[in-house]
């Protein structure tokens, strides 16, 4: 049983739609509703420290976390739709570990400082500088979007 190898032109252009393939992916202009709602949604966690100290108060923050949890999921589900695809992470794995790590510091210790010294604003604080750095990945990643659709539209 023989098999036919790709001729070094087929090769070629296999590797150039490749190529094209990976520019248009990054090209993609993520939408703002999705790093503003992401910014929303980490932004109101330190309404948690409002729940009664108890089983009450428990369960209402189970329920409200699942459903923080769905609409995270529902999110994140529109967005894969809305841009066509299911974006790779084009950071590092340890970038990542490193900001989700250093944002659940922050929140952490704002909230515990709220507690502390029972300053309610020192946990939106905390979670206002998360939100903000969310925002600020948002509009570093649209501008690096932008600039590969326009360096591929020159190019075209």
């Amino acid at each position: 049983m023989e098999t036919e190898l790709p001729t070094p032109e087929d090769a070629a252009s296999a590797l150039r739609e490749v190529e094209r393939a990976r520019g248009a992916l990054k090209a993609t202009v993520p939408p703002w509703w999705y790093f503003v709602t992401t910014a929303a949604m980490v932004a109101i966690v330190p309404t948690a420290s409002y729940l009664p100290k108890s089983t009450a108060g428990l369960v209402v923050g189970l329920v409200a976390f699942a459903g923080w949890t769905a609409l995270l999921v529902f999110m994140v589900r529109r967005y894969q739709r809305t841009i066509g695809f299911t974006p790779r992470l084009r950071s590092s794995k340890l970038q990542l570990v490193a900001s989700g790590v250093l944002s659940g510091a922050v929140l952490s210790l704002a909230m515990h400082a709220a507690d502390w010294y029972h300053l309610p604003w020192l946990g939106y604080l905390g979670s206002g500088m998360v939100a903000a750095g969310i925002l600020v990945v948002g509009a570093l990643s649209r501008r690096s979007a932008r600039r590969h659709r326009n360096r591929g539209l020159r190019a075209a």
